[in-house]
Order: structure tokens, then C-alpha cells, then sequence
């Protein structure tokens, strides 16, 4: 498909650009405003070069276009790294499979192959797309439930606007479906709200992996496998207040089935924490923490913020535990968030490690506390934290911090696992959207 004509002489559009970034060899001109090579291709291998044809002054608009662009560009650079894009479409690839980032990283790891491995024509492939409001992670998965690829990027919902969901759909699946027997493609997380591609109604509580997989959308596109929305689970708690979640309810599907539980509390820590408690196999009660959206916040905009600037996002552990102890003292996370501005103008504490750590240990410990305390989540049980384990770590030091057992439970294999009992399910059967979905509301018939 061709791409859209520039609208000015000097303002390409942004969906322009992303097309040119996949256009292969024809790529160049006067406006290059990025390459990438690769450094370390043996001799016998392309050197992959992504063009990116981004004109200077679009570098210089809103802020929320810059992070659009800069997301644009680190995905595209993943695909140089795997071949998607490369200087030449018969040259002989490498497969390259890395492992999924971590909850903080800033980088994309992994993509689809070119060259597929141990593909078996007698099985059948699903993709599943865990869409959240900051990260967009993608699995490959066998029949059984066993990853063959993954990929990750920071595309989550709040970098992305709704006319670009069904492109990156489409770049991110696209190799995989061309290599193998895809039949289906599931999407879960904030890819199903009112701030995502497809509002899908959501299922209440009580809800299980039966009235999870009732409520399923179906979205049929030209050239790609069905896709399937995964509803998300809304409640009404004993004490009458709502809860909601989307994405993480196939998290805890695959977690119970994991640790063999029918009943029990879960946290699910995130840009958006969720507490939960689950009851016969189902989703009961939800509360929603924002702490990792204060987090970055606080660090980002606030009065805090210089003293954060060049945080390499290492914990240290002590300064993390000593920020515990400042949430125990019972004043509340907002009064306790200024101490770390306290002990730097003093002199107290000048290390930024150290600084960061510490904040990091009050908005958990205060978190933590006032769930532990609260009576929404008992009183002796213990709680699975269901996580990327670096950060679910984190919430697991906290848990035990204040006296209750904790075990972690890595939120990868929860997702697949759950995903994989949706599509089993009995009463898995997917309700069509009518409107049209087959192209984007930008891309041209």
C-alpha cells in the first residue's frame, strides 16, 4: 500500500511516516533523520538499516508527539535488529530470540522471526497481545500453551491513538501469522476500553474464566486471523464501592491454575496495582492502587523531580527497606513523599540511588499498609503477587515487611496461562463487533 501524500510541504503526517519506516529498500531521500545499523552482523550477514524520513520540524511539536515519535522509532529499530525492515528482502537472516524486559524497561527486546524455528505444520498458533496503559507485550504460543516468541515495547494505550491500534496490530503479528498456523489473536488489557482501540463491555463480578470467555468480542480483519477482545471484569464491593480491571483477570486465571488455588488474595502490581480477591475460581472483589502512576509522576513533574534526574532505576535495597519504615509511622503517604526532599536539602541523603530507592519504598509500604490493614483483604492469608519479578519482589519485601506471608508468581507465564484457559473454555465463543474493524479510521481503502 502506498504511502499517504505529505499534507505541506513541511509537515509529513505521522501515519506517513510510520508507513515509510516499513517500506524496505525504497526508503531515502534528503530528509533522513535516523539510522540504525547493525554493528556486530557477521560477515557473511546484511547490516540492517532503518531509514526514518522524519522531517525536523516535526521533532519539534507537542510533547505528546514526541513520545509518539520516539515510540515509533525504538519500534521500528526492533525490527532492523529481527529483519522486518532490511536493506535487502532476500538476504539470509539470523533468528534472534531474547528474553521479555523487564517492568521498567525502556527498550524493546524481541520481535518476530523471519525465519521461523521448530515450526510444526500439524499445530496450530495463537498470538496474545497483553495491551496495558504503558507497555504493549506480545506472546507466540503453541496449542499446549509453550511461548515461541515474544515481543515488548513501551506502546502501551497512553502513547498511542486510536487510529494506530490496528497498524501495530498488524506490523507485530504480521511475520508471525506469515510463518505460522495462526488461528487466532487475543487481546487483553486497556486495548479494550474506552481509551483503546475497541470499547468492550465488561463482565461483573462474580466472573471466572466461563463468564470471562462468554463476554469475549470478536474483530475479524482482511489477511489476519480473528481477533478476539477480552472483556475485563468490573464489581461492586461488599462495602459498596466499584472496582475494575482490565488485562489482569487473565493474569489471575493463569495464576490460580499455576499455584492451584480456588480461593485466596492477589496482588498485581503496575502502572495500576490491582488487590483482589478471588473466590471459587472467581473474580470477587477488585481495589486499585495508582501507585506506579504517582511513581512516575512524582519523579517526572513534581517538586521531587530534579532530585530524581538520572535515576538508572536500580534498587538499592536498604534505602528501599529504610523507605518501608518511613510508610510503618502511619502518616500517610502524602506527608511521608516530602522526606525524601527533606533529606536532600539538608544533607541528609545526597545519593540519587539512595533517593529514588527510598521513594519507591514509601509509595509501596504505604500501599502495602493501608491494603494489609484495611480488612478488604483478611487477615492472616497470604497474599500472591502476581508481577514482573523484579517488581513483584518489590511488593513481596513489603507484604512481609508488615507481617504477612508472600509469594511471587511471575505475571508472564500467569498471562499465557490464563489466555490459554480462555480460548479452552466451554462457553468460549466470541460475540462479532458489527462495525466494520477490517482498517483503521486513517488507512485509505
Amino acid at each position: 500500500m502506498p504511502p499517504l501524500r505529505a499534507r505541506s510541504r513541511y509537515r509529513r503526517p505521522v501515519r506517513s511516516i510510520r508507513r515509510n519506516f516499513f517500506a524496505g529498500p525504497t526508503l531515502g531521500g534528503r530528509h533522513t533523520a535516523a539510522r540504525a545499523v547493525s554493528a556486530s552482523a557477521p560477515p557473511n550477514a546484511i547490516r540492517f538499516v532503518v531509514i526514518a524520513r522524519v522531517r525536523t520540524s516535526l521533532l519539534f511539536q507537542t510533547a505528546r508527539s514526541q513520545v509518539k515519535v520516539l515510540s515509533l522509532l525504538q519500534f521500528c529499530a526492533s525490527r532492523s535488529r529481527i529483519g522486518l525492515v532490511c536493506a535487502s528482502p532476500r538476504a539470509p537472516l539470523a533468528a534472534k530470540r531474547t528474553a521479555l524486559p523487564g517492568f521498567r524497561d525502556e527498550t524493546v527486546s524481541s520481535g518476530p522471526h523471519m525465519t521461523p524455528m521448530n515450526s510444526d505444520p500439524g499445530r496450530r498458533y495463537s498470538i496474545l497481545f497483553d495491551w496495558g496503559t504503558t507497555n504493549l507485550r506480545a506472546y507466540l504460543i503453541d496449542d499446549s500453551g509453550r511461548m515461541i516468541d515474544c515481543y515488548a515495547a513501551k506502546l502501551g494505550v497512553k502513547h498511542v491513538s486510536r487510529d494506530e491500534y490496528l497498524w501495530i496490530i498488524r506490523q507485530v503479528s504480521g511475520e508471525w501469522v506469515k510463518h505460522y498456523a495462526v488461528s487466532t489473536i487475543v487481546l487483553a488489557g486497556m486495548v479494550g476500553g474506552n481509551l483503546g482501540w475497541r470499547d468492550v463491555p465488561m463482565v461483573q463480578s462474580p466472573a471466572g474464566a466461563d463468564e470471562i470467555a462468554a463476554g469475549m468480542f470478536q474483530v475479524d480483519l482482511t489477511e489476519m486471523p480473528p481477533v478476539k477482545i477480552v472483556p475485563g471484569v468490573f464489581c461492586k464491593s461488599a462495602h459498596g464501592l466499584p472496582g475494575m480491571m482490565r488485562g489482569e483477570e487473565v493474569q489471575i486465571l493463569g495464576a490460580l491454575a499455576i499455584a492451584r488455588l480456588s480461593s485466596g488474595y492477589l496482588c498485581l502490581p503496575g502502572t495500576h496495582t490491582k488487590w483482589v480477591e478471588v473466590g471459587e475460581g472467581k473474580i470477587l472483589n477488585i481495589v486499585t492502587s495508582m501507585t506506579g502512576e504517582m511513581f512516575d509522576l512524582i519523579t517526572s513533574y513534581s517538586v521531587l523531580a530534579d532530585a530524581m534526574k538520572g535515576w538508572d532505576r536500580q534498587i538499592d535495597a536498604s534505602a528501599f527497606r529504610s523507605g518501608l519504615e518511613i510508610a510503618r509511622s502511619g502518616l500517610g503517604a502524602l506527608q511521608c513523599i516530602f522526606i525524601t526532599r527533606v533529606q536532600q536539602v539538608i544533607g541528609e541523603e545526597q545519593d540519587l540511588n539512595r533517593r529514588a530507592s527510598r521513594l519507591s519504598g514509601i509509595l509501596i509500604g504505604s500501599e502495602a499498609l493501608s491494603m494489609l490493614t484495611s480488612g478488604f483483604f483478611g487477615v492472616n492469608e497470604p497474599v500472591f503477587i502476581v508481577g514482573e519479578m523484579t517488581l513483584a519482589g518489590l511488593y513481596t519485601e513489603a507484604v512481609r515487611f508488615f507481617g504477612r506471608t508472600a509469594a511471587a508468581i511471575d505475571s508472564a507465564k500467569s498471562f499465557i496461562s490464563g489466555a490459554s484457559l480462555l480460548l479452552r473454555a466451554p462457553s468460549h465463543v466470541a460475540s462479532p463487533i458489527s462495525q466494520d474493524c477490517a482498517r483503521s479510521p486513517r488507512e485509505p481503502a
